[in-house]
């Protein structure tokens, strides 16, 4: 359960992004301890991710199966509660769109590269199958990381709205460890912030065409999370983002992160909306 003793730190700089110290309680936190440790094993390395460039997340990855969420203290992390506390903190509509990972980095781990995560993704069109959402699983055909237009027609379309790195079952972080998670200025160069993974510490952020952030690497720590991303409407997330979208539109850039490869049709949402009254400034 969450911890009614939690500390949050909520910033809006360079992006929406919250801290969350002792987010679950201590017995939650302990089973999601020796979960983590029970099934990492049968994690794979995540490698190259998407079909463009040769961007490598050095990391090892497992999505848990439906039964192993259902039957266990991951159920917590994937809950109704813990969803309403993430769309308060940020004021956002969130889709029941759900999906849960288990990411392991191992000493020497190099730093990852700096992105932001704002992506259409594909999810398997079957009702909610877990408590009103609907949690991705590996074996259910659809390929997530699929942002086409036409490759999977009966898939349901959405786009990340919100990431949570949930950090536990490591040693007491120390400065000089590294395994951070850097937050970026606008310009996804410089380094604003590095947030250490304090054991029972949650790390959200706002995804928006701005929101870049990297694992830092680590010559000797092994880090271990657990990270979810929720799920919102492209066109609501597009429209909520609609000056962000025009500050990377200007810039000739794309305000997605792209998936498949370039030659491949892809879901498509208007740019933006020229709504001045609804605009936010960037950074």
């Amino acid at each position: 359960m969450i911890n009614a003793d939690l500390q949050i730190s909520v910033s809006s700089f360079p992006f929406n992004y919250a801290v969350v110290e002792n987010f679950f309680d201590e017995g939650t936190s302990q089973a999601l301890a020796m979960i983590f440790q029970s099934l990492i094993g049968l994690g794979k390395p995540i490698g190259k991710v998407g079909e463009q460039g040769n961007q490598i997340y050095n990391a090892v990855n497992y999505n848990p199966t439906l039964s192993q969420i259902a039957g266990t203290a991951l159920r917590q992390i994937v809950s109704q509660d813990v969803r309403a506390f993430v769309a308060n903190v940020f004021d956002i509509y969130l889709d029941e769109n759900v999906i849960l990972g288990m990411h392991q980095h191992m000493p020497p781990s190099d730093k990852g590269w700096v992105h932001t995560d704002f992506a259409v993704v594909s999810f398997p069109k079957v009702s909610p199958n877990l408590d009103g959402m609907r949690v991705f699983t590996g074996d259910s055909g659809v390929n997530y990381s699929d942002d086409s237009k036409h490759r999977q027609p009966e898939s349901i379309k959405t786009a990340r709205s919100v990431a949570c790195l949930y950090y536990i079952g490591n040693v007491p972080w120390q400065s000089g460890f590294g395994g951070e998670t850097g937050v970026y200025l606008p310009d996804g160069k410089t380094l604003f912030k590095a947030i250490p993974p304090r054991n029972n510490s949650l790390f959200m952020f706002e995804i928006s065409p701005i929101s870049y952030h990297a694992f830092m690497g680590s010559s000797s720590l092994r880090r271990n999370s657990f990270i979810w991303w929720y799920h919102s409407d492209p066109g609501y997330l597009i429209h909520r983002h609609q000056r962000l979208a025009k500050y990377r539109a200007d810039r000739g850039e794309d305000p997605w992160d792209r998936w498949t490869d370039t030659n491949v049709e892809k879901f498509e949402t208007p740019v933006f909306y020229l709504d001045e009254s609804n605009s936010k400034n960037v950074g």
